[in-house]
């Protein structure tokens, strides 16, 4: 028995890089399970590559917290062929209805432009940084999911963002320590906050599919909820039902909303805080784009290189969600048990000092290369902002296109400098939870 709280526990998200160099592998527990931390980026790359790597826990908060009946579903908790056959189709459906469509680059573009015509208004004074990328982020994921978006002020979708902000804040809470314990957790009243969450989110998409359901025509469907309906209909797949389509809406929203709406913020305050760097996003963007609003056929080097470089510093999520190895294995001289917990440490690949010389340093220009034609990026194996191997982040591509698009759109528009009266935007102020979430913070913009 191990007492989580005083012993043999990981405090936060980030992994130690203390034993960085001499230990491939760190063992510890997560509650009461076994669990190892891949530090090695190229052993991470096989591992996690390999089937038996790629399970997904079975403890009381994936089964209760989640589910109606103590069966995984959904993307981020199921594993084996229910997973395989969810995430397939909504990969499938998702380019169908988004990824990789020139209609989606408008609606992005859309969202960009509502916020900026928003922060117009906060011009010429100190202005608080917190959740204002929430909503335009859960639009665009709203559009794609289930074919609508929301009003700013609509009161559904404040509640939606403050959820799941919520949800990732929330840190070794007592139901993530004591799996064999969790059923406190479930009984108790105040206890069991993440169940609520979860259960309020999942009315929602309940409200919505219901609606769909209404007025669904097989023969046009309008979004992936049109659709997945229209597969559980068919009644040839029994991984296909109300509930999994509850929650694979929400881990489609728990995996993009949260994280992509962090990101803006964290690039918001690098470009704060380093005046130089926004000046040749500026000039880059302005002379590239002209009168045209930025989109994705804008070669814009410096600017993408500038959203890795805060990517890699901030490291939203600094280690994969915890994988389940499916059988016992051997790795490194070392048994790894049958349901161990694995995770790699992705906080630490993109800050090996091997790999990226003075790695705590902002220097975007470690993704560029000079040319004869000019700037080009460089790609380097282990930025890996994602995850790595099969269970890698499936909203990737919608993720970069996001980030490129407000990025550049902010910097065409505003200009954003230290506030007048508060402490300047600092990079070491910030929740770490499951995700790496900065504080508020406030910042004085003027229009370019």
């Amino acid at each position: 028995m191990r007492i989580p709280i005083v012993g043999q526990g990981i405090k936060g998200s980030k992994p130690s890089l203390h034993l960085w160099k001499t230990h491939k592998l760190m063992g510890h527990f997560i509650g009461n399970f076994p669990a190892v931390t891949v530090q090695d980026f190229q052993l991470a790359k096989e591992l996690f590559n390999r089937e038996e790597w790629c399970g997904r826990g079975e403890g009381i908060i994936a089964r209760y917290f989640r589910s109606d009946n103590g069966v995984n579903k959904g993307i981020i908790s199921s594993d084996g062929q229910r997973w395989q056959d969810t995430r397939r189709f909504a990969l499938k459906h998702l380019r169908d209805f988004g990824f990789g469509k020139a209609g989606l680059e408008g609606i992005i573009q859309e969202e960009a432009e509502d916020i900026i015509k928003y922060l117009f208004t906060k011009t010429n004074r100190d202005y608080k940084m917190n959740t204002q990328f929430g909503v335009p982020v859960i639009n665009i994921l709203w559009t794609i999911v289930a074919g609508r978006r929301f009003q700013s002020e609509d009161p559904q979708v404040q509640r939606m963002m403050v959820l799941l902000n919520r949800l990732f804040k929330g840190k070794f809470m007592l139901e993530y320590l004591f799996w064999y314990y969790g059923l406190l957790c479930y009984f108790v009243p105040g206890l069991n906050t993440r169940r609520k969450i979860i259960a309020e989110l999942r009315s929602m998409f309940r409200a919505s599919i219901t609606e769909h359901q209404k007025s669904l025509d097989p023969n046009h469907p309008r979004d992936l909820i049109d659709t997945y309906l229209m597969e559980m209909n068919k009644g040839t797949n029994p991984h296909f039902d109300m509930e999994s389509l509850e929650l694979t809406c929400l881990d489609l929203f728990k995996a993009g909303a949260e994280t992509s709406s962090t990101t803006i913020l964290w690039i918001i305050l690098f470009l704060t805080r380093y005046q130089d760097v926004q000046e040749k996003c500026f000039q880059e963007v302005a002379s590239v784009t002209g009168e045209e609003r930025p989109g994705l056929k804008h070669n814009l080097p410096y600017c993408q290189a500038v959203i890795f470089e805060v990517q890699r510093l901030s490291c939203v999520a600094p280690q994969t969600i915890p994988h389940r190895v499916t059988k016992e294995v051997n790795v490194e001289d070392k048994t790894i048990p049958r349901d161990a917990f694995a995770m790699a440490n992705l906080w630490g690949f993109m800050k090996d000092p091997d790999v990226w010389p003075e790695a705590e340093m902002f220097r975007p220009e470690r993704f560029l290369q000079d040319t004869e034609t000019g700037p080009k990026l460089i790609r380097h194996e282990q930025f890996v902002p994602f995850g790595m191997g099969r269970r890698i982040c499936m909203g990737e591509t919608l993720a970069k296109d996001t980030l490129f698009i407000f990025m550049t759109t902010l910097v065409k528009n505003l200009k954003f400098e230290n506030p007048v009266n508060n402490a300047k935007p600092d990079p070491e102020n910030y929740t770490d939870g499951f995700t790496i979430i900065p504080h508020p913070y406030f910042v004085n913009m003027k229009r370019r």
